[in-house]
């Protein structure tokens, strides 16, 4: 009876139209998950769970099907990246050539956006990544898929932390946690919150967002990121000064699992190094060395670089900067080889991204005290020229500085050894730093012939 009274009245059609035009929308949302968005979403699972043939399967069954522009361009990047683990880099060159073509069919789809950000993050231009995200973000209406929107303030996180804005990467992370975002996102997004506020020197906020970041990968169960966030929280105790317990927290880290990322045997070595226990430092970069090893060969090789250039920091902190010279060549091949190992993007121009900074300003601080004097000056020039992309990251800045400062005074100019020292303070240094720092400029107070100062 309700029925045939509502047919009668003056808005009955209105209703019905509706009706089915929000039915139709139904089902052709249905359909496009059904034919598109699951078996992407199961590439994705496979991906994560490394069955790297199985995803390129699943993404390559999507393009088969012919999607919108927007999702073809996310498929193809996903698909590229697959390729890349499994060694195909041609392939995976020109899938990223083809994921870029269709994001540019779609300027105004927020997926294609999204990709375009990701393929431009991929070739380190962080700045365009950004307005990208940016414009996907103002593509998604506010208050209708939290999580959707969740997912691109963490890729705008990401994506400011490589451009080294400490401030930009903790405002959106921060915004990504008030957004409902997935389980996943939040502990990715604590744990960056964590990296931001520890690059400004607040290290107590830090350690709560990598409790926080250790507390939700516990409740996963997952023991790879069980173990990546005892690393970070093993960093930022050590940063803070407390070393034992530092360590006993890295220790953990290895224990739970020694994944490829080996961020608890960097911890380990990073803390053992600063309680000057040189010989089992040494001991634990060759396990680290050992593996696990990663599936992409460029990460890889970025890992080994890492263990080469903490190898280096050792050697120079134990007085033996003839043995640190090999060990930040080794790094460098490293680097070079992580450059090569990927057909697409190019390096971006001015060399590779900060850890060639770090290997830089350490090499040149080592060629000094070797008495190569024109090597060391050439590396000061191009350290000079290219950390002024890196303005906003303090622990970068911090780490120039203070190689800069001992290459001074091992040059002999004690001035411009202190004026390093000096920029070195006003970076705000954790706790960890302080001690080697006031000892240092308490040696060129000295060597100026300021006793009281020296004091």
């Amino acid at each position: 009876m309700i029925v045939l009274q509502l047919l009668h009245s003056p808005f009955a059609f209105l209703v019905l139209f509706l009706v089915l035009f929000l039915s139709t929308l139904g089902i052709v949302a249905l359909s496009q998950w059904l034919l598109f968005l699951r078996p992407l979403n199961i590439g994705a699972e496979h991906f994560r769970a490394k069955r790297y043939e199985e995803a390129a399967s699943a993404f390559q069954t999507v393009l088969k099907r012919r999607p919108p522009p927007g999702i073809e361009a996310d498929t193809r990047r996903r698909l590229a990246d697959t390729f890349d683990v499994l060694g195909r880099g041609e392939d995976a060159a020109q899938e990223r050539e083809r994921a870029g073509s269709a994001a540019l069919n779609a300027a105004k789809d927020p997926t294609a956006l999204i990709a375009q950000g990701d393929l431009l993050r991929r070739q380190h231009c962080y700045d365009d990544a950004c307005r990208m995200y940016e414009n996907a973000l103002g593509q998604m209406p506010t208050g209708i898929f939290p999580s959707a929107r969740a997912q691109i303030m963490a890729k705008l996180t990401v994506a400011h932390f490589g451009a080294g804005r400490p401030t930009e990467t903790l405002r959106w992370a921060k915004a990504a946690l008030t957004s409902s975002p997935t389980k996943d996102i939040r502990r990715l997004m604590e744990s960056m919150a964590g990296v931001a506020a520890s690059d400004q020197g607040d290290l107590e906020t830090a350690e709560a967002h990598y409790r926080a970041a250790f507390a939700l990968a516990e409740a996963g169960g997952n023991p790879e990121e069980i173990a990546q966030s005892l690393a970070t929280l093993a960093d930022i105790q050590r940063k803070r000064g407390h070393l034992a317990e530092a360590l006993a927290t890295a220790r953990c880290a290895v224990v739970a699992c020694d994944s490829p990322f080996r961020g608890g045997r960097l911890a380990q070595i990073e803390s053992l190094r600063e309680m000057g226990r040189f010989d089992e430092a040494r001991a634990a970069i060759d396990l680290m060395k050992q593996g696990p090893r990663h599936d992409q060969p460029n990460v890889e090789r970025r890992m080994q670089a890492m263990c080469a250039l903490s190898l280096a920091w050792i050697e120079a902190a134990d007085d033996r900067p003839e043995a640190a010279l090999p060990a930040l060549e080794e790094a460098r091949e490293h680097l070079k080889a992580a450059s090569r190992s990927t057909v697409w993007p190019p390096p971006p121009a001015g060399g590779e991204d900060k850890l060639g900074l770090y290997c830089d300003s350490t090499q040149m601080r080592v060629q000094v005290q070797l008495g190569h004097q024109e090597v060391a000056e050439r590396l000061r020039t191009s350290v000079e020229s290219r950390i002024l992309r890196y303005a906003d990251d303090r622990s970068l800045l911090m780490s120039v500085y203070g190689q800069f400062a001992r290459a001074a005074y091992f040059e002999g100019d004690f001035a411009q050894s202190q004026e390093f020292l000096q920029r070195y303070l006003e970076c705000k240094p954790s706790p960890i730093g302080l001690p080697t720092v006031y000892y240092w400029l308490g040696e060129t107070y000295l060597r100026l012939g300021e006793t009281d100062a020296a004091r």
